[in-house]
């Protein structure tokens, strides 16, 4: 994803009908899968009511079902690329996420593999879920030749959700 809104300028010439093959063929089939599997675990080992991470797990399983849906009809419809690799790069923090996890469960907090694995959280949840989006603004204003305060007008009001 991120590779994609770099370096492939057929996206970013056409954020509505670039292409990039590798994503519909490869990319987007694989988070489908991640996407069930991670579903399918979290609907095994469903926390107790009332629990305190029945929040979280209500947030994520909203989240798997939403990027299941939006995943499917990109690739039912075709269109859309530029979209679900913005989306896709949200994503790299993830593994950080789930590494932590296991390492604070696992007791290995004091570790430096926990403390490198923070700064890789740190720095990859900085880029991918916060420097993102005004990049993908920043693209879109300059394809429809806008200034970014222009766009966000413009920009269907789904989209800014």
């Amino acid at each position: 994803g991120a590779y994609a809104l770099l370096f492939q300028d057929a996206l970013r010439a056409d954020l509505i009908n670039g292409k990039w093959p590798l994503l519909h063929s490869v990319m987007a089939p694989l988070s489908i899968g991640y996407f069930v599997v991670d579903l399918t675990l979290m609907m095994v080992r469903k926390p107790s009511p009332n629990a305190d991470d029945d929040k979280d797990w209500l947030a994520s399983v909203v989240h798997h079902a939403v990027m299941l849906l939006a995943i499917g009809a990109y690739l039912w419809v075709g269109r859309g690329d530029f979209v679900v690799a913005s989306f896709m790069v949200w994503e790299l923090s993830t593994p950080f996420v789930h590494l932590r996890w296991y390492l604070v469960r696992s007791d290995w907090k004091a570790s430096r593999l926990y403390l490198f694995n923070g700064m890789a959280l740190a720095v990859t949840f900085f880029l991918a879920r916060i420097c993102n989006l005004p990049f993908v603004i920043w693209l879109f204003a300059r394809q429809r030749q806008l200034g970014v305060l222009e766009a966000l007008w413009v920009i269907p009001p789904i989209c800014r959700l």
